[in-house]
Parts: C-alpha cells; sequence; structure tokens
C-alpha cells in the first residue's frame, strides 16, 4: 500500500481532484507552474492513470477558490508530493467509473466500456463521459488502491509536447503575468527605499500629484503608490517621485569580510546530529562561505488586482496562493473567503522573490482607487527589496586512520532561509509592514530536520558513512537583510563544503576521489549515480590535472531523501575559469515527464555554475551592492559548458522523487574540486573568481 499522499489531508476528497463534464477531464491542483514543467508533469500522471488522452485535460492550478490548498511549491516536492495525491485521486476516480459504467451496462467493471469498446483511451474518455452524471467523487479518496504497475504505462513512456509550450514560445498575450491585462485597469509603482528597513521622511503628497502623468497617489504611512493611465506613464512617474520623497534608511553593516559579519551576528546554536564518539581533533579542515545571492529574476515581479462587488481578485504569480492570500486578507481586514488569487505563471522562480509583496502592492492600490490596477516592480526593487538567499559560513573537519573517515564535523552558521507568507503567526509582505497602522512580521525561525530538509542546515548530514559525526546550526536571528528561500536553501554551501573535503581527505590519503568517495558510500543508489557520472567522463582515463585544466566530482541527495546527482566535470583556468564539460547522472526515482527531468537538471547546472563561479551582492553601509545587471554579474552564453551531458537513472519502479534542486551543491563541490585538481589550490569562498584564484596562487 502507497501511503497516502499528504496533500489529501487539507482536500480528501476525489472531487477537489478530479472531474468529468463534457467528454473533458478536469485536474486541479495546488502546486503551480513557475517553470519546472509541474503542469505537464501532473497531466500526463492523469493521463495515465484515468487512462485518457492528454488532449481532453483542462489543468486548473493555484486558484484559491477551486484547486486544493497545497501552501507552496517548493521544496522540490510538487511531483512527489501535488503529483502523488493527484495519482491517487485518478486511480481511485477510475475504479469508480469502471464500477459505475459496470452498473449501467450490466457487466463486470473489467468489462465495463461503452456501446461494447474495449479500454482504449477513447473509450475511457468515452465511460466517463456517460457515467459523469450519476457519478458520485464526493467521496475521501482510498490510498489503498494500487496506481498502475509501471509496466502497463501507455502515456510515460512516450514524448509529450506542454500543453503551454506554443503559447509561451510564440508570446500569447496573458501567457505570462507580466503580459496579463484587464479592461479599464490602471497601471501603478510603488516607491520602495533604498533597503527594506526604510521608514518614509517626507513626501510632499501635493508635488506627486500634480506630476503630469500621475491619476492617483496613493499613501498609507510609508506605503506610496503612484498610478497612471499607461505602463509608461507609471514608470515616468516613479523617476520623478524622488525629488518630491526621502527615506530614513539605518545603514547597513559592512559585509566586505563575510565570515566577520556572520561571525559578528547573534546566533542560536542548534545541535541537528550527534551519532558515535566526539570528535576531538581533525586531520583535514576547510571553512567555506557563499555570499548572499540576489534571485534577480529576468521577469520583474508583478500582480493585477481587481476589487468586485464580492471583494478582490488578485493575480499573481505566487509560489503559495493560499498562505498569501491569508496574509493580504488579514492586511486588508477583510475574510480570506473575500479575497481569490489565481496563479498566473511568471518569468520563473525558484524561491521566494517578490512576487508576493507585489500582490499585497497590487491589492492595496486597487482597493484605494476601486479599479483594476497593475504593478510591477523595477529592476532595482528586485535586487534590493525582495528577499536574498542568505550569506553562509560552514566548518568541516574530518579525522582519518587507514585511509578512512573516523569523525566528521559540520559546523553552519546562517541567517533564516525561510521567511515565506505563511510561515509563522505574523505578516510577511514588506508592504504590510509600511502601512500607517502597521503588521508585524513572523519571529524569524528555521524548522531544522524537518522532512521536508530543514533551511540554513539543509543537506549538512553527510550522505556519507562516517561512525563519529557531529552537526551543528548556528542560525542567526538578527536580519541586517531581509532573506529567505532560494533554490537548495543552505543546500548549496553545504553540499560545496562536504565535498570539497571529500576531496581534500581523498588527496592527503593519496587516494582517486572517486574511490575514495565510493569506500564511504552505503547507499547502492548513490552508489550507481557516481559510478555513472564517473563513467560518462571517462573518469578512470582522465588526464591527472594540472597546467590549468582539470576534473572535479560531486555527489548529493537532494534533502537526503529527495533525487539523487553526480556530476563529473571538466574547467579550463586561464584569464577566466571556464566549464567546459558536464556529465552527469541523476536517480529520481520514476521520471513522470523524461524530457522536463532533462531541463530542470540542465537548468539547475547552469544556475549552479552561475552561482558558484559569478554571484554576489555584499552589504554595505549605504545598502547592497548589487541594484541592477551592471553591479550583479550571472553568467553569460559564451560561458555555458560546450557539452552538457545528462544520464536518467532506471527507476526500478521506485516512486518519484524531488529533482528541482538537487544539482546545485554538487555542480559547486565539482566546480571546487576541479579548480584543485587543475592548479593544485583551494578556494572555499564563493563565487570562485579568477582574482581569489590569483591570491590563492599568490
Amino acid at each position: 500500500m502507497t501511503a497516502p499522499s499528504t496533500s489529501l489531508k487539507a482536500a480528501p476528497l476525489i472531487s477537489h481532484w478530479v472531474g468529468f463534464e463534457s467528454g473533458r477531464v478536469q485536474i486541479r491542483s495546488g502546486k503551480v507552474e513557475i517553470g519546472q514543467g509541474i503542469g505537464h508533469a501532473l497531466m500526463r500522471i492523469a493521463a495515465e492513470e484515468l487512462e485518457v488522452p492528454m488532449e481532453i485535460i483542462d489543468l486548473v492550478q493555484g486558484r484559491t477558490a477551486e484547486t486544493p490548498n497545497e501552501l507552496w511549491s517548493s521544496a522540490s516536492i510538487s511531483v512527489e508530493v501535488g503529483g502523488l495525491a493527484v495519482r491517487q485521486a485518478c486511480t481511485h476516480a477510475r475504479a469508480l467509473a469502471l464500477a459505475e459504467g459496470a452498473r449501467l451496462q450490466n457487466v463486470h467493471p473489467e468489462d465495463a466500456g461503452v456501446a461494447g469498446c474495449g479500454r482504449g483511451t477513447a473509450d475511457m474518455a468515452a465511460l466517463y463521459d456517460a457515467v459523469a452524471p450519476s457519478l458520485d467523487l464526493d467521496v475521501p479518496v482510498d490510498p489503498a488502491l494500487s496506481p498502475k504497475p509501471r509496466s502497463d504505462y501507455s502515456v510515460l513512456p512516450e514524448k509529450t509536447v506542454p500543453h503551454d509550450l506554443r503559447d509561451r514560445l510564440t508570446g500569447k498575450p496573458g501567457a505570462f503575468l507580466q503580459d496579463f491585462t484587464l479592461p479599464g485597469m490602471l497601471h501603478a509603482r510603488v516607491l520602495h527605499p533604498p533597503c527594506t528597513a526604510g521608514v518614509l521622511l517626507q513626501c510632499d503628497e501635493t508635488a506627486l500629484a500634480a506630476l503630469p502623468c500621475v491619476r492617483h497617489v496613493v499613501r498609507d504611512g510609508s506605503f506610496v503608490a503612484l498610478v497612471a493611465e499607461t505602463e509608461h506613464d507609471a514608470i515616468r512617474a516613479a523617476q520623478a517621485a524622488s525629488a518630491h520623497v526621502s527615506w530614513d534608511t539605518p545603514d547597513l553593516p559592512e559585509g566586505a569580510d563575510l565570515p566577520a559579519l556572520l561571525k559578528g551576528l547573534p546566533a542560536e546554536r542548534r545541535r541537528i546530529l550527534t551519532r558515535g564518539d566526539a570528535v576531538t581533533s581533525v586531520d583535514v579542515e576547510l571553512c567555506v562561505t557563499r555570499p548572499f545571492l540576489a534571485h534577480a529574476s529576468v521577469g520583474l515581479s508583478t500582480a493585477v488586482a481587481r476589487p468586485d462587488d464580492k471583494g478582490m481578485t488578485v493575480w499573481t504569480q505566487s509560489q503559495g496562493v493560499y498562505p498569501t492570500r491569508d496574509e493580504i486578507a488579514r492586511t486588508l481586514g477583510i475574510a480570506s473567503e473575500d479575497l481569490r488569487l489565481i496563479h498566473v505563471p511568471g518569468a520563473g522562480c525558484y524561491g521566494h522573490n517578490g512576487a508576493d509583496d507585489v500582490a499585497l502592492d497590487a491589492a492595496l492600490c486597487a482597493r484605494a482607487v476601486g479599479a483594476p490596477v497593475r504593478v510591477s516592480w523595477t529592476r532595482t526593487q528586485e535586487m534590493t527589496s525582495a528577499p536574498l538567499g542568505s550569506g553562509m559560513m560552514v566548518d568541516v573537519g574530518a579525522s582519518l586512520a587507514q585511509g578512512r573517515i573516523t569523525g566528521w564535523t559540520h559546523k553552519v552558521r546562517s541567517l533564516t532561509h525561510l521567511t515565506r507568507p505563511g510561515w509563522g503567526d505574523g505578516i510577511n509582505l514588506l508592504s504590510a509592514w509600511r502601512l500607517g497602522d502597521p503588521h508585524a512580521a513572523s519571529d524569524i525561525e528555521d524548522p531544522g530536520q524537518v522532512p521536508f530538509g530543514g533551511g540554513g542546515d539543509r543537506n549538512a548530514i553527510p550522505l556519507y558513512a562516517v561512525p563519529n559525526i557531529q552537526v551543528t546550526y548556528d542560525m542567526i536571528k538578527a536580519q541586517p537583510v531581509r532573506t529567505s528561500a532560494l533554490r537548495s536553501l543552505g543546500a548549496h554551501a553545504n553540499v560545496f563544503a562536504i565535498e570539497s573535503l571529500m576531496d581534500e581527505c581523498a588527496l592527503s590519503v593519496g587516494a582517486d576521489p572517486v574511490a575514495f568517495r565510493l569506500a564511504h558510500l552505503e547507499d547502492p543508489r548513490a552508489r550507481a549515480v557516481l559510478r555513472c557520472a564517473a563513467d560518462m567522463a571517462s573518469w578512470d582515463d582522465r588526464s591527472r590535472g594540472g597546467d590549468g585544466i582539470g576534473w572535479g566530482i560531486g555527489l548529493g541527495r537532494y534533502k537526503n531523501k529527495a533525487a539523487y546527482f553526480a556530476v563529473a566535470l571538466r574547467l579550463e583556468a586561464d584569464t577566466a575559469l571556464h566549464v567546459t564539460n558536464v556529465h552527469c547522472a541523476v536517480d529520481c526515482g520514476l521520471p513522470v515527464d523524461p524530457d522536463g527531468v532533462r531541463n530542470q537538471i540542465e537548468g539547475g547546472i547552469i544556475q549552479a555554475l552561475s552561482w558558484t563561479l559569478k554571484e554576489e551582492t555584499v552589504l554595505r553601509p549605504d545598502g547592497l551592492s548589487a541594484r541592477g545587471w551592471d553591479t550583479y554579474s550571472i553568467i553569460n552564453w559564451d560561458e555555458l559548458p560546450s557539452k552538457l551531458e545528462v544520464k536518467i537513472m532506471d527507476a526500478e519502479n521506485n516512486p518519484a522523487l524531488g529533482v528541482g534542486e538537487c544539482t546545485m551543491g554538487p555542480v559547486a563541490g565539482a566546480v571546487g574540486n576541479a579548480i584543485r585538481n587543475a592548479l593544485g589550490v583551494r578556494l572555499t569562498a564563493m563565487p570562485l573568481t579568477p582574482q581569489k584564484l590569483l591570491e590563492a596562487l599568490a
């Protein structure tokens, strides 16, 4: 028996997930599309379990008035948890439809069809249409019913084109939220201070209202927005507003020395794992750092809000429409049921960017002017007002005896990675803190090793078999800047530290890095992906490194419970650091959509390379160093690997595992190890730049 999906707790009935009407199948999900291909994957799951063609499936995602409350689309669990709920609901719906068809036709359920038809997809579609008027789906999903065995799959092995791909590629209006319009819609820009803690010092509302392109000035405490007829006018108004508005902004601490900054902030120590004897001394140790990172979404955070006699509707790219709805409703002082949030895909965001904040901005503006309002943030606001991925410091050490690791210490120090709406009892929306009657944010917290994998301590427990181990997490509750979830949370820095230390241990005992890892791995699936990636790269036949060319290996299992990922890559170090070849293997259990898995892995590799080699924002007394593309570097087209090879391992009937975030740490570790292999120096402070390499060589 498969355990019930946790999503069924809030939405236990089949009818919450599946419906049949007019020859169509409707699938409803609380998980939303943020570029990870979840919509297409859910449709493939439904088509397989219901045995219908995908062309008759209508997918509804992320609508608070219509779809299940699945909290957030995060932590790489949309297929693992949300997809399982859809599968279990469809399995039960198919069984009930067959039973009802058999009753209507007076035949055995296995023979149920329409007009004597068999069990092909067209026949099943006709069956659902025939039984829909009398079919009762208002019953709890029974997870004890077995989904179809993989040997009977007829849809999943086939290549299918995502249902919304053509709309996105051709720029169909409304395919992205940034292009969404409503009749009579106005446009607004909200004036944000240079840092999130800023307070409005002076605001000349008369001068703002007199600007030729301004139709309304919305002011409530330190919340100020300018509403105009057109997007162009809203932009012009915001640009002209700086002469009439000033802010009181506290100085940020100096963050050029990241370890000093992090060690200078008070922290709460948490013991994550203690196993075996105390590790009193280590033979190999490293201190690695990860800087503060911006989401830097290419598409600016956008929302549209429309008031009506029933309350308000907000179109948003939020990853958590229910938690965000509840917090916006509390801010507006209305019942949650009177506020409807509808998800529309934005330009993609893995983590907590400004999407939730701008949804409140739009709601405040629409309420004030009594008309539909569209609000977009500026590029500077994306960089300075959206939450950052926290800077991190990780101290790791290992004791060795007879060529093996006998003891391991891992100490993480980080700000929180979780301040999403819905996390805690406060209101985690930027403009709610600035109103004349302000709302308080939730207390800073981080969950520890909870089922979805922790925050700053995510993947702090190594995958390797070590008898004596101590893992601690110093969680910084002070927030000099706003931080929250960014793809993989703490796993990026933690796995980078673990994989860097594994290579240093291998070097210290004269062992091959792959062989050394295999000697410390008990999980057969981890061993398989590692060996596969090494074989793809012809690891045993590669050059030994040096002269500016090196190979690196990286391994991880995301959250120690989701997808396994191993990567071997080649790097050239000259005036720049360039990864030329990437060979990787992933075991994500059942790959519901192999193309989607491959896309996630390739995109994750590119983002991991960008973080590890390029990206950084630094705290300075006058604000953040990165305020636009001119001050925040990301990987360029000509810096991408010339060869990128992905192998999806055989699922062997294992359930689907989350794949979206598994690449980040192993790729970072492999890059650091390749630099070490190429030039004999270990870089430990990301981003790993040519300047830092020159300093290390000197």
